[in-house]
């Protein structure tokens, strides 16, 4: 969701990409810039936007607006505070009312199902690495390595007298190779033990328990993504039947409130992206317009 209010703001940004930032009027009472297409022609209205500062009060309107009406702040900000960079949630706190908005509780619902399946997966691929069956000892294994140690050793013993006593580095291999041979035998049983320890100690009750809420969060997820599929059952006329629906969906393991009113009160993405857009071209073209471009 985060990603694609972003993603909208920048494309509202990019529509102003050839406007020029303009002053129409600049008072001590009053301050009105102009975003406009042709400079030439500040008092049209096609395309553009007006930002009005007066007293405290910033007013936005044009073709290019937040929302159906201008939008205002009246909180004592002028134009240094607008041209500022704000979070866009701080920002439309400022200018903009929550109103009831199906399709963000619907997405809101749908990220939540999202977020769950993916920590119960998380949690399925922590366990799958924990000891689960016996870890005995593999003995013909350890045998092998124990009997390879022997016989290297018994090889570096019998150097001891013909080419070895004419080439003693290769005795002295011998003996490297019957010392390498005797730590893997003894690594490979320091191996078996640990892994025996890990079992003895673990609580497979507890690892049992993840391994099923997991897959119960997984199907939870799924169902709650299927009931949140239809927008339409977001509208408030069918609230009703939406509380009826997660209800009888009886979720085991999800947080799921059937009084999610408060959850589709948001502001609306549309007017989020057009008054971030109008701020952050205002900012950039600001900075133009002081420098004389």
């Amino acid at each position: 969701m985060i990603k694609k209010i972003e993603n909208d703001i920048k494309d509202a940004f990019d529509k102003f990409k050839d406007h020029r930032l303009i002053k129409v009027e600049d008072t001590d009472q009053v301050k009105i810039f102009a975003l406009v297409k042709d400079a030439a022609q500040p008092d049209q209205w096609f395309l553009s936007t007006r930002v009005i500062f007066h007293k405290g009060l910033i007013a936005i309107t044009g073709d290019y607006r937040p929302g159906s009406t201008a939008a205002t702040c009246c909180l004592g900000y002028g134009v240094d505070w607008f041209m500022s960079d704000h979070h866009w949630q701080y920002l439309a706190s400022k200018f903009l009312q929550k109103s009831w908005q199906p399709d963000v509780l619907q997405e809101k619902l749908l990220t939540y199902a999202d977020q769950v399946e993916h920590d119960a997966q998380v949690d399925l691929d922590c366990v799958a690495g924990l000891p689960s069956v016996d870890a005995t000892f593999e003995l013909g294994e350890f045998h092998d390595l124990i009997v390879a140690a022997e016989r290297a050793a018994n090889y570096a013993d019998g150097q001891r007298v013909g080419a070895g006593a004419v080439y003693p580095h290769i005795r002295q291999n011998a003996k490297e190779t019957a010392a390498r041979a005797d730590l893997a035998a003894l690594d490979y049983l320091q191996d078996r033990v640990t892994d025996q320890d890990e079992y003895d100690e673990f609580d497979h009750d507890e690892y049992a328990a993840i391994v099923a809420h997991s897959k119960q969060a997984r199907s939870d997820a799924a169902k709650l993504r299927s009931i949140a599929a239809g927008s339409n059952r977001f509208a408030l006329e069918n609230w009703g039947d939406f509380q009826t629906e997660l209800h009888d969906a009886e979720f085991e393991t999800l947080l799921v409130d059937t009084d999610m009113i408060s959850m589709g009160h948001d502001y609306d993405p549309a007017a989020v992206m057009w008054l971030c857009g109008i701020q952050r071209a205002f900012a950039a073209k600001y900075a133009e317009l002081e420098a004389g471009g």
